[in-house]
């Protein structure tokens, strides 16, 4: 898969552990991954590393049952999931979906998970910090309780998108009419309220990126192809959430992209991607959709 598909490694996505015996099962798993990626680098003889990460669960049931420690050994980095530490709504009382500090609720706060893992034992060099394009939102109902929109409801704002995950919307078009912005400085968090609709939304925007940024030394973007422009999405103008945080992030690595996938079954990738080296601008969906397909 990896060289058929051209992948410079393995991210594995797996958040909660419900038993002991599925901690040590999935432990295994990846020092079974860990050999093969070697393996697979050591035949290719061209000095690359392929990459062996996983996400880090940032909730305490999540955690209850990780053998972190055990596994850190087969990985290059922890993807921790700290951009939806809260579900609006259920516990009763709104709250910010990524706080990098608060001191209403410890379980919000993204540098108490970010310690947690430290005290674990994982160098704080390998933890990256999760941030997302995306926003929660909540409104108050005529009883009085606290709940998502619907899909129906949802659809009706500005570029939302993701019909499965109720309550998420692109943070370009935010704030939406209507709605006043606010920002804590302590906690790093922002968030927009419209008093008519009784509706408030918690997300990211350059202001608390710019923040995190300086915080951490590495963190990765959930949603990214909302911070970028391609065919079939609606281009909203507004500041890149991405180039925010790099160009506060300080030092970065900088290494050569793995492009030889000669044993591919795949034509485009065992020729090194060479005939995508053509400027694509002005081409539609449909066009990008041909491309697609002849190249397949």
């Amino acid at each position: 898969m990896v060289e058929d598909y051209g992948f410079d490694g393995l991210d594995m996505h797996y958040e909660i552990y419900t038993s002991v015996d599925e901690s040590i099962v999935y432990l295994a798993l990846l020092r079974e991954l860990r050999a093969a990626l070697n393996q697979h680098a050591e035949n290719k003889q061209n000095g690359h590393r392929c990459l062996l990460t996983a996400v880090g669960s940032c909730s305490v049931g999540g955690r209850a049952k990780l053998r972190s420690k055990e596994m850190d050994q087969y990985l290059d980095f922890w993807n921790l999931l700290s951009y939806a530490l809260c579900e609006n709504g259920s516990r009763g009382h709104t709250a910010n979906q990524a706080a990098l500090h608060s001191w209403q609720d410890e379980a919000m706060n993204v540098s108490l998970v970010v310690k947690w893992w430290i005290e674990d034992g994982i160098d704080r060099e390998k933890l990256v910090l999760g941030i997302s394009v995306t926003l929660r939102d909540v409104f108050l109902t005529s009883e009085g309780r606290l709940q998502q929109r619907s899909r129906t409801e949802r659809r009706s704002t500005p570029d939302t998108w993701n019909d499965d995950i109720i309550g998420r919307c692109d943070y370009r078009a935010l704030p939406l009419p209507g709605h006043k912005v606010y920002h804590d400085e302590y906690d790093v968090t922002c968030w927009s309220y419209h008093s008519e609709h009784q509706i408030m939304m918690s997300y990211d925007d350059e202001t608390t990126a710019r923040v995190k940024g300086e915080y951490t030394a590495g963190r990765d973007q959930i949603d990214t192809n909302s911070d970028h422009h391609f065919p079939g999405r609606v281009l909203v103008e507004g500041p890149s959430l991405v180039t925010t945080v790099t160009n506060v992030m300080g030092d970065r690595e900088y290494s050569q992209n793995w492009l030889d996938y000669d044993r591919s079954q795949f034509p485009n990738m065992a020729n090194g991607m060479r005939n995508w080296e053509q400027d694509d601008e002005g081409l539609d969906e449909g066009q990008y959709g041909e491309q697609y397909e002849d190249d397949e």
